[in-house]
């Protein structure tokens, strides 16, 4: 059996060319896709716009030195409550005697100890150097302060308070009644007298070392202070409530005076 044949159309002839015009070339019959477009071109990354120079900061204006602030002269301590008559007034007679019929003051301790106050000594408190002929009791007195303290903490009162007693006894005749080893002496003596409750002796051991340490080293100082405080807990201890108030009062004026004296310095 005859298949049937397909015709295929004729090729129509190329158009006749202008003269003149450009040759078209004739489409490519083998091409099964049209050319295609050529592929568009891509779109610039995007990129954030630029951050504005940050400006440089102005330059800190020079700092100006202020005038320093001058600092009120310190007061006398107001009476704690509780404190008895005799106590402020106590503090009264002390800020009544600002000064004498000399013209001097005679400070906040006139009214325990009486008097003015003593000229301070012109001679080097700390110096504890002594002539060759004295060095070895020097070097005793030493040894006897430690021997003291060990005794006192191994609760040999008695026999501490004895080696206190020799101790003063040598310290006199080494550094002379009015030194600084010597007031140290007599504040260890005093409080081994209240331990045994000799009172009257304790209270004139410490006030004689307190008016050594006030002459030597002022009324300011720690050591001065410290046997200040040793009366107040003397006084409480025989049970003179005036007297306890009253010093509690001057110790406290005389730290605010210390804390005063101190303030420059740290500035």
């Amino acid at each position: 059996m005859d298949l049937p044949r397909h015709s295929v159309p004729p090729v129509p002839p190329p158009a006749a060319r202008i003269p003149g015009s450009p040759a078209v070339s004739p489409p490519n019959q083998n091409a099964r896709h049209p050319p295609s477009a050529p592929p568009p071109a891509a779109a610039p990354a995007y990129a954030p716009p630029a951050a504005p120079p940050t400006p440089a900061p102005a330059p800190a204006p020079a700092p100006s030195r202020a005038a320093p602030v001058a600092s009120p002269p310190p007061t006398a301590a107001a009476p704690t409550p509780g404190s008895s008559g005799a106590a402020v007034e106590a503090v009264r007679r002390t800020s009544a005697n600002a000064a004498g019929s000399s013209g001097k003051k005679k400070g906040l301790f006139s009214s325990f100890f009486g008097g003015g106050e003593e000229k301070a000594s012109t001679a080097d408190p700390h110096n504890l150097a002594l002539p060759k002929h004295l060095e070895l009791q020097g070097l005793e007195c030493g040894k006897m302060g430690q021997r003291v303290r060990q005794l006192n903490a191994e609760r040999k009162f008695d026999e501490a308070r004895r080696v206190a007693q020799e101790r003063l006894t040598l310290a006199e005749s080494t550094y002379g009644k009015e030194h600084l080893v010597t007031a140290t002496c007599l504040n260890d003596v005093g409080t081994f007298a209240q331990m045994f409750r000799d009172f009257d002796r304790a209270e004139a051991l410490f006030e004689q070392a307190s008016k050594m340490q006030r002459k030597l080293l002022g009324d300011t100082h720690p050591h001065s202070i410290a046997t200040l405080q040793n009366l107040m807990s003397l006084y409480a201890a025989k049970g003179d409530q005036a007297k306890h108030d009253a010093m509690k009062i001057l110790v406290q004026t005389v730290q605010a005076g210390a804390a005063a004296d101190a303030a420059p310095a740290a500035r």
